[in-house]
């Protein structure tokens, strides 16, 4: 066995756990899995060949597991663990998402933002990602027009009861703060 160090930690979402580790677990960016197709880490399908896991996200040196509302932590984080340490030897953090997973999750290009976008993308990463990264998850911005600003949650956000409620009011505060006429709104195409 290596030695790897795994600390499991609670999220605000009773459905996601966060695993941090010692060692990178994505080198760049984020990636969030929503099924094994998906996939292109080994890991990631390791974790999802176990029942119940649901969603399986990698930021820095964490990953997020989400599970299902049917199963119960105590059925699972040893499995989640027992994977960990089995299989982290062999993963590779060098991480690229497929060009599909890319355009459908991330539909804003990037590449040349309005300066209105660029500002309000630069406000998310000083006020809301430290902290929703914090707690295992992420926001990213899926589309501006017409003054509405469509976000996505990913990792324990995605399904967090709160993140539909508070965690949104907290965001459209902080836009609002500076673009009052911008109304945030939740991508719900793949909310559950």
């Amino acid at each position: 066995m290596s030695d790897l160090q795994v600390i499991v930690q609670l999220t605000p979402n009773p459905s996601a756990l966060k695993f941090v580790m010692n060692r990178d677990v994505i080198i760049e960016g984020k990636v969030t899995y929503f099924s094994l197709n998906e996939c292109n880490s080994p890991l990631a399908a390791y974790l999802f060949a176990i029942d119940g896991v649901k969603q399986v996200h990698f930021f820095d040196n964490t990953i997020t597991v989400t599970k299902s509302s049917e199963v119960r932590w105590i059925d699972i984080e040893e499995k989640i663990m027992d994977t960990l340490y089995d299989k982290m030897d062999e993963h590779n953090p060098n991480i690229e998402q497929k060009e599909e997973q890319i355009k459908e999750r991330a539909k804003l290009d990037k590449s040349n933002l309005p300066e209105e976008l660029r500002e309000i993308d630069a406000l998310l990463d000083e006020s809301i990602r430290p902290a929703l990264q914090g707690d295992g998850g992420d926001v990213d911005i899926v589309d501006f027009s017409d003054n509405v600003l469509t976000i996505s949650y990913q990792g324990a956000c995605h399904s967090c009861p709160s993140a539909s409620l508070g965690t949104l009011q907290y965001i459209q505060m902080v836009v609002g703060d500076k673009y009052p006429n911008v109304e945030v709104v939740l991508d719900e195409s793949g909310w559950y």
